[in-house]
């Protein structure tokens, strides 16, 4: 049986992305990324999932230093999964006005952000770890003043009432999932790299981005930070292709050996079939005639996962 680690607790996003991924998987829950990563890192789990983007608020804060920390593991694939969350409590009756503290995972205070600002602007939010420590402290209150937000399987585990559901409307979590094969091409595939804190110079992200432009290679992810200890820029870029493809591969190289020259600059962090945060309003394509055009376009069309 496969083994996946991930967030907490039972029926969270992340416990619900595991299954999406293998129905039958065995799901590890844990409460820090760290220990996510750390299972899988000791093989304990055959896979770590990690949130790393989400359509409401974005990449995850701890994305660079997670990616930087990938060791000996790969990231081979993503599931991309809709976010609902829902508005739990002892009880059901309460006015969103009487609330007065709001207990939630940081991501989940996050993504509620515009309905929490609208519905009660007046309650204390308590980010927490432990969901069930925190239902604990909800149901042993003196009053009942006290909400959890989460996904509508974790309020129902704790035997809370459902107050509110569907708190964040276009709410979706991009989630990797770690393993320590690397994955083979499947024709549509992006690979993901990132550097090391690099020393500071005029051009340096123009001609980077440029070996990539003059093979034609498209680039459907780009993010840069500071490093919290050097303060020196760190890229991360996510290229369309695989890491055995040619043409990626000499990009790769021209860029540590001619734009960056520093020893390992560039860290490959996977190659995975690509996935597209995007909704698309067309999904399939039909033509009239079967001549080359026609297969042109449709190889096109079909490269950008379209049928």
């Amino acid at each position: 049986m496969t083994k996946i680690s991930t967030l907490g607790p039972h029926g969270s996003d992340s416990f619900q992305a595991a299954l999406s991924y293998e129905e039958n998987a065995e799901v590890l829950l844990f409460n820090h990324v760290d220990d996510v990563l750390s299972c899988v890192e000791r093989g304990e789990s055959d896979y770590a999932l990690i949130p790393v983007y989400n359509t409401r608020e974005g990449e995850i804060k701890e994305y660079f230093r997670i990616m930087a920390e990938l060791d000996q593991n790969f990231w081979v694939d993503n599931i991309v999964l809709p976010i609902h969350l829902s508005l739990g409590g002892p009880n059901q009756h309460i006015s969103l006005d009487e609330i007065r503290f709001l207990y939630g995972r940081s991501s989940v205070l996050n993504q509620c952000d515009d309905y929490i600002s609208r519905n009660m602007p007046q309650a204390t939010r308590v980010s927490i770890h432990d969901v069930s420590g925190a239902v604990e402290d909800i149901i042993s209150a003196t009053n009942s003043n006290s909400v959890l937000i989460d996904t509508e399987e974790v309020i129902a585990s704790h035997n809370l009432a459902l107050i509110d559901r569907e708190l964040a409307a276009h709410n979706r979590t991009r989630f990797a999932l770690i393993g320590s094969t690397p994955q083979p091409q499947t024709g549509y595939d992006a690979t993901s790299i990132i550097t090391k804190p690099l020393a500071d110079r005029v051009g340096l992200l123009v001609d980077t981005l440029n070996e990539f432009t003059k093979r034609g290679i498209n680039i459907v992810d780009l993010r840069s930070k500071n490093d919290i200890e050097t303060q020196k820029l760190q890229i991360y870029l996510e290229i369309e292709g695989h890491r055995s493809d040619p043409m990626l591969a000499e990009a790769l190289d021209d860029i540590a050996a001619k734009i960056i020259q520093e020893p390992r600059c560039l860290r490959i962090l996977g190659s995975f079939p690509r996935v597209d945060m995007r909704v698309k309003k067309i999904s399939t394509f039909g033509f009239i005639g079967s001549g080359q055009m026609s297969h042109w376009f449709s190889e096109q069309l079909q490269s950008e996962g379209y049928k």
